[in-house]
């Protein structure tokens, strides 16, 4: 019995040593949506995002889990509404570096990025599918600074709120 206790305590020693968001280091809060996720299995949130008027905001990232993420943001339309790729065009900016070299640096109106809406309509991931767009391949150890800013902001009438993510892996 003694021997079942001291396997289960170094099984758990290492599962939990080996936890990628006890790894993560930086701003934002990495979630991890587990094994079995068909799709964003690690979700970093980094902040909320203002489209409204001209920010910049800069994120210290290290340690995420190794993989290719994809930077974008969510957006969230009002209980009863959905989401208008129309009505919300902002011009902002992302600018990745990896140890201090470029690694990423798009700018565009969101209108013109890609939008992936959730059904049913109140939610949409809005990213630069481009190449090299908004995904970079993320490695343990390595430090990251991800600048976000808002060129040009949203004049549009349209009630949203917004945040920025970056989004990983699924067995998908």
């Amino acid at each position: 019995m003694n021997s079942m206790v001291f396997v289960a305590v170094v099984v758990l020693a290492l599962l939990v040593g080996c936890d990628s968001v006890a790894q993560y280091k930086g701003d934002g809060k990495l979630v991890d949506n587990g094994l079995t996720a068909a799709k964003d299995r690690y979700v970093l949130h980094l902040d909320n995002a203002s489209l409204r008027s001209a920010t910049t905001k800069t994120f210290k990232i290290r340690d995420l889990p190794k993989g290719n993420y994809v930077i974008g943001i969510d957006l969230r339309a009002p209980e009863g509404s959905k989401i208008d790729p129309k009505a919300i065009g902002p011009v902002v900016s992302i600018r990745l570096t990896e140890d201090g070299k470029s690694l990423l640096e798009k700018q565009g109106r969101l209108t013109d990025w890609t939008w992936s809406i959730l059904s049913p309509g109140d939610r949409a991931f809005v990213y630069d599918d481009s190449k090299p767009g908004t995904y970079f391949d993320a490695l343990p150890g390595k430090n990251y600074e991800l600048t976000f800013a808002v060129k040009e902001p949203d004049r549009g009438q349209f009630n949203y709120s917004a945040s920025l993510v970056a989004k990983s892996g699924g067995w998908k």
